[in-house]
């Protein structure tokens, strides 16, 4: 880690540092982790900056000031027009983001920095509503649970979830919650970090719930259309009906499809996500632009770039079978999916980072087996202690 942050005392400093853009845009929980330990007297502040860099998409390129000022006068009126509907809507949070964001613009727009404001203004209330409550959910630790309103239910890990077409939600054949006890349209399911799950919806769709993921689905699906949010990973086999398209939403994209079977990648905190299809066709609309995918091609999207290529598509639905194929990932690409698939915190030594794996890790092994695996092409140690494993020489 070669950030130095001794003299930042605000966003700005932070933000006007083109290395410290560079790095954060590429940078790994455990990374930003340290970074937090090294400046503990700055804790609070670089929780504020990784916020707004969530936020806003930062690049330094030259341009005129008629534009500048063209591009504040737009952007300024996006900003206020999107705070006076949350103040209606008394949603504290995105207005603080946004308020923050604007007057920050107002210093880097002043020293030719050009910022694409990248937080989707254009989406919804009802949408934007969703994914607020996402961010509010933690998935740490815990069990999975459906959350209906104000209650809260328990599922046991790898269960499987069935919604009647009543909205009725069942376990097995233990009625869990019926339709009329849900006093809400939504329904939210979370499936915690080392958790897994499986939701049959009343329209004969499956999906495959990884773990660290939050999912968001009506209690009745509409008249129309068929809706999910999700923010981390799903593996969906899609019931056709060419009348009710199914919509899969992220924050970087929306899937369209009427009948297929694919794999959705959205983790907000990993800096590429991606749509994979196994069979049938689907849509991806991403930066006002329909990206159509055929059979064994994926959608991979990041730093508000993306591209279509043609993939092998089992590495990235391998997981629904509880096995991890490895094509040449790095090190802590690996040690980020076996954190989360085990729920643990995994500390390592950034000259060990780089290193790529191919082979494959049976995930139904202890972490501990799958980090002797790896640890025989690349030779290290690694000990356990306080529900976290460090890795050294």
């Amino acid at each position: 880690m070669n950030i130095d942050c001794s003299t930042y005392n605000c966003i700005e400093d932070f933000v006007l540092d083109s290395n410290f853009l560079s790095w954060i845009n590429k940078a790994h929980d455990n990374e930003i982790m340290q970074l937090k330990m090294f400046y503990p007297d700055k804790k609070e502040l670089i929780e504020k900056v990784i916020i707004f860099c969530k936020y806003v998409n930062i690049e330094q390129v030259e341009v005129s000031t008629k534009q500048i000022n063209e591009d504040w006068k737009k952007l300024y009126s996006e900003i206020i027009a999107r705070e006076q509907q949350e103040k209606k809507r008394k949603k504290r949070k995105l207005g603080y983001i946004i308020s923050a964001a604007a007057a920050c613009l107002a210093i880097i727009f002043s020293t030719y920095l050009y910022i694409n404001y990248s937080t989707n203004l254009s989406l919804t209330d009802e949408k934007q509503s969703l994914f607020s409550k996402l961010d509010e959910v933690d998935i740490t630790s815990g069990e999975v649970q459906i959350v209906a309103g104000g209650s809260q239910t328990i599922i046991g890990n790898e269960e499987t979830i069935i919604q009647t077409e009543k909205g009725d939600l069942l376990v097995g054949n233990e009625s869990k919650l019926e339709s009329s006890s849900i006093d809400t349209e939504y329904l939210t399911v979370i499936v915690p970090k080392g958790r897994r799950t499986t939701l049959k919806f009343s329209d004969g769709t499956t999906a495959w719930v990884n773990s660290g993921s939050k999912l968001i689905y009506p209690k009745v699906f509409g008249e129309k259309s068929r809706d999910v949010t999700i923010d981390g990973e799903i593996y969906l086999e899609v019931s056709p009906n060419k009348d009710k398209p199914f919509y899969v939403h992220t924050k970087g994209f929306e899937v369209e499809v009427l009948g297929t079977k694919f794999n959705v990648n959205a983790y907000s905190d990993d800096p590429k996500n991606s749509v994979v299809l196994v069979e049938g066709s689907v849509e991806v609309l991403a930066n006002n632009t329909k990206n159509r995918l055929e059979p064994n091609q994926a959608f991979i999207s990041g730093s508000n770039l993306y591209t279509v290529k043609t993939v092998d598509v089992y590495p990235y639905i391998s997981w629904t079978e509880g096995i991890m194929k490895l094509g040449g990932e790095s090190l802590s690409e690996i040690i980020k999916r076996l954190s989360r698939y085990y729920g643990i915190e995994i500390y390592y030594n950034e000259k060990f980072g780089m290193e790529r794996y191919a082979g494959k890790l049976n995930m139904k092994d202890s972490i501990e087996y799958a980090l002797y695996n790896l640890s025989l092409s690349t030779p290290f140690k690694y000990t356990k202690r306080d529900n976290a494993i460090y890795i050294t020489q």
